[in-house]
Formats: structure tokens, C-alpha cells, sequence
């Protein structure tokens, strides 16, 4: 494998869930694993993924509208304690086989199999605003409530957390979804100051949905975030 490969592979093993499974979005890799080589372009992730799905390494499935990928050995090398059940979907349940769902790299409607099809969680299109959602994205209530779910599960797997999948924690991660914002942003946003907070015993407090959500918050924390980490720029 090159550097970067053998680099979003370790990042992937870290994101995976406690069955090895991941939502497998390029730009959303690139912004967890790549944070401070924005530049790295869309087309060189999937690449490289489609390198460690070559090799064996790596599975990549679509289910409904979103890309996973799993590690097919996981359950030989991996030993969790108190070991979580996933809330992703498992290889088996694919519905669309792998690499299908994937997203448009610069922005031409082209996709790297030509097929033009982006999904949910895909970077906004060439030159729209940070906060623009992906063409195509569902905006109903199930699709929201699916997204808003997965994004807590993430913050509570990154920040060490048990929030509840209530109102109270879904509401505010909606709203942000149907204001624009996308899977990947929310968790990028979520990457991003468990990185700066965890270490500092009054910051970690904050990283609660009322906080990270917030509307004029997660605005702000949007914007620390590097300027090409959602777009197609070389």
C-alpha cells in the first residue's frame, strides 16, 4: 500500500464501530483522516479506498441512499470490551452492491463510475456554499430522523457519551440537517472539537448536542473547519 492508503485504512479502523462497520464517505474521510492536508483531492480517497477494497482489506456496500464499508477479518483481530451493538447496517443487508453510491469528484455530475449519483452525505456541489446539502438530498422525516440518529452515535462514540436518541437530542442535529448542513459537516463538526475539548475538563462538558447544534454555534464551528474540506479542490 502508498502512505495515503495505509493511512485511511488505520483512520477507518478508528471510526469503525464495535462491529467494524463505518458510514464510508469520501469527503467525510478526508476531513477526519486528512485534517491538515485539506488539498488532498476526493478522486486520491476513493482510490485508495477502492485499493483496500482490492486487496481484501476493506468491503464497501451501499444500503438505501449511503455507503458503508466493514473489515471482513475484524472479528479475528479485534478484542472490545463491553462490545456496543452497531447501528449500521451489516455487508449482507447491501441492496445496491458495493461501489455503487458514489459521489460526484469535481463537481461534473460525472461520478468516478459515471453515473452521476451523489448521496446524502457527499460534498456540496463545485462552488455552492459550505452549508448547501448534496443534490438530491431526501429532506423527509424518516431520512432526517435516520441522519440525526447516526450523527448522535457518532458524538457518542467519539466523546464517550450515552445521549438517547429523544427529542430533546435529535431535534437540534434536524434542524441543522434541514437547514443544509450534511452528514459528513455534522460530523466533521463533532471531529473537530472532540480534538480540542477532551483533554480540557471544562471544555469535554460541552460537547453535548445543545452545544455542537446550536444554530449560531455550529455555524461558528463550521467555519473553523478547512476551507476545501467539502469541495472537489485539488
Amino acid at each position: 500500500m502508498t502512505d495515503r492508503e495505509y493511512r485511511l485504512w488505520v483512520g477507518m479502523i478508528l471510526e469503525a464501530d464495535d462491529e467494524g462497520r463505518l458510514v464510508c464517505d469520501a469527503a467525510q474521510l478526508r476531513a477526519l483522516v486528512f485534517a491538515y492536508q485539506p488539498k488532498v483531492p476526493l478522486a486520491a480517497i476513493e482510490a485508495a479506498l477502492a485499493r483496500l477494497e482490492g486487496v481484501g482489506l476493506i468491503r464497501l456496500y451501499g444500503v438505501g441512499t449511503l455507503r458503508y464499508a466493514d473489515f471482513p477479518s475484524w472479528h479475528d483481530h479485534q478484542r472490545i470490551d463491553r462490545k456496543q451493538p452497531s447501528r449500521l447496517p451489516m455487508y449482507e443487508a447491501s441492496t445496491n452492491g458495493h461501489r455503487t453510491l458514489v459521489t460526484d469528484l469535481e463537481g461534473k455530475g460525472g461520478g468516478i463510475e459515471g453515473k452521476g449519483t451523489e448521496h446524502d452525505v457527499g460534498p456540496a456541489p463545485d462552488g455552492a456554499p459550505l452549508t448547501t446539502m448534496s443534490k438530491g438530498h431526501d429532506h423527509g422525516p424518516a431520512a432526517l430522523s435516520t441522519a440525526a440518529r447516526e450523527i448522535l452515535a457518532f458524538l457518542n462514540k467519539k466523546a464517550g457519551r450515552n445521549y438517547q436518541p429523544l427529542e430533546v437530542n435529535l431535534s437540534l442535529i434536524s434542524a441543522r440537517l434541514r437547514e443544509g448542513a450534511t452528514v459528513a459537516q455534522c460530523r466533521a463538526v463533532i471531529g473537530l472539537k472532540c480534538a480540542a475539548w477532551q483533554g480540557d475538563p471544562k471544555m469535554t462538558l460541552y460537547l453535548r448536542p445543545a452545544t455542537l447544534f446550536n444554530r449560531e454555534k455550529f455555524a461558528q464551528y463550521l467555519g473553523e473547519l478547512p476551507a476545501t474540506a467539502f469541495t472537489g479542490d485539488t
